[in-house]
This record gives C-alpha cells, sequence and structure tokens, in this order.
C-alpha cells in the first residue's frame, strides 16, 4: 500500500535469505563460480579421487558382507542428503556423513562411497553436474580429511580408550568436518567474487553450531552403535588396542 512502510524485520532478513540461497550445505548451486575455477576442480577432484581408488584395500570387501554393507552406505548415504531442513529461509542444511564412513572403510574408500553418492545426487537433481569437482572437493575430500587427521591425531597422542575413539574420533571428528566444509564453501563464493564476506559471514555463520551438532550426533551414534553390534563393519576401530584390559 502507498505510504506503508516495511517492518524492520522483513528488511533485515531479506539479505540474509538471499545470501543463504545461494550455498546449500553439500552442493554449490550451478553458476556460482567461472567455468575455469569449476573445471580446475574437477580435474583436481579427479586425481585425488583417481589416486584413492587405484590405491584402496579393494580385497577387504570380499570378506563376507563387506561389499554390500560399503555400496549400502553409498545408498544410504544419498538418502541422508534427500533429507533437507532450514535453518533459515532458503538454508538448506543436511548431513554429510563423511565421518562414519571415513571410520568404517578407512579414507580412500569412504571418498570411493561419497563419489557414488554424489553422482547419484546428480542424478537426481541435487547436485550440479557443472560443479561436480567443486562440490566433490569441499564435500567429500575436504570432510573426509579432517576426520582422517582427528583419527590420526587420536590414535597417535591420546591414551587408547574407547571413549576417546567414539567421541573425538566420531563426535568431534564429524563436528569438524562440518565446520570446515561449510567455511570452505564461504571462502569460495568470497574469493569468486560474487558474495560478499560480511552477507555471507551473517547468513551463515551464526548457524554453524546447528549444523556442527547433528552432525556430530549422527556421526557419533552410528559410530556407537556398529562398535557395540557389528565391530567388523568399522575397519579403523580395534579390539585389542581400545578394549585392551577392559
Amino acid at each position: 500500500m502507498p505510504g506503508r512502510r516495511a517492518a524492520p524485520y522483513a528488511r533485515s532478513t531479506r539479505p540474509r535469505a538471499a545470501a543463504a540461497r545461494s550455498l546449500p550445505v553439500v552442493a554449490l548451486p550451478e553458476g556460482a563460480l567461472p567455468p575455469a575455477l569449476a573445471w580446475s576442480a574437477a580435474g583436481a577432484y579427479g586425481l585425488v579421487l583417481a589416486s584413492a581408488a587405484r590405491r584402496a584395500p579393494w580385497g577387504r570387501l570380499r570378506e563376507g558382507e563387506m561389499q554390500h554393507v560399503f555400496f549400502g552406505a553409498a545408498v544410504v548415504l544419498l538418502f541422508l542428503w534427500t533429507i533437507r531442513g532450514a535453518v533459515v529461509p532458503g538454508l538448506g542444511v543436511h548431513f554429510l556423513g563423511a565421518t562414519v564412513l571415513t571410520l568404517m572403510f578407512g579414507w580412500r574408500l569412504a571418498l570411493v562411497a561419497m563419489a557414488l553418492a554424489l553422482a547419484g545426487a546428480g542424478a537426481y537433481g541435487l547436485a550440479g553436474w557443472k560443479l561436480l569437482g567443486v562440490n566433490g572437493l569441499l564435500a567429500t575430500v575436504l570432510p573426509v580429511a579432517v576426520s582422517q587427521g582427528v583419527l590420526r591425531a587420536v590414535e597417535r597422542w591420546l591414551p587408547p580408550h574407547l571413549f576417546v575413539y567414539i567421541f573425538l574420533a566420531g563426535f568431534f571428528g564429524a563436528a569438524l568436518a562440518m565446520a570446515a566444509s561449510v567455511t570452505a564453501q564461504l571462502a569460495v563464493l568470497v574469493l569468486a567474487g560474487g558474495h560478499g564476506p560480511a552477507a555471507l559471514a551473517d547468513a551463515y555463520l551464526p548457524f554453524l553450531p546447528l549444523l556442527m551438532l547433528p552432525e556430530a550426533f549422527l556421526n557419533g551414534a552410528l559410530v556407537t552403535a556398529l562398535v557395540g553390534m557389528r565391530p567388523r563393519w568399522i575397519w579403523t576401530f580395534d579390539d585389542a588396542r581400545y578394549l585392551r584390559g577392559r
């Protein structure tokens, strides 16, 4: 209506919602980055994935039901990526699942499983094919690397205790992986020049703990269940190391 002033709340949330729509968690939108950067990322992701696949312990998948567990985990991960919520209007939220896959299969096979899920996400329209390399680096390679780094730190510097493995490698590793992935996506969009750092920080960083906590809980709960019920499915868990004398 003429002469009617917009409410302060509506004015303050419009830029935040616009910025949030530009960056779903896990998959960057089409056209977010220059083609040269997208192709460079695709090449880098292809090299990392090829190296991981070439050196992955494929022989272990022939043990018992592990082949079914591996491909089933990739399907479950794709299903988790289809479940989206919203913290603020336009802010898509879903799980990464990188930590539990890293602890289950090691980082190399975790990358392969997540690549299968990412390809499925592209086929279902959840992730753009043009930015497959960027999404692969930021949503699979980076969180897997963080999860692997936390696991190595736990194994090297902390006492071999069951709860250390579950809470640090599982819960804390997953939270840190989510934080690294979201922060890296924000940084890439800022470097691409399409968004201001202040607007993106205002839209996302206040809600980062709300993304980290569910990721930590889901991965930690799955790791706990696997250790208790199916320890042979979680290859990085060593009974002799973590349960010795207990």
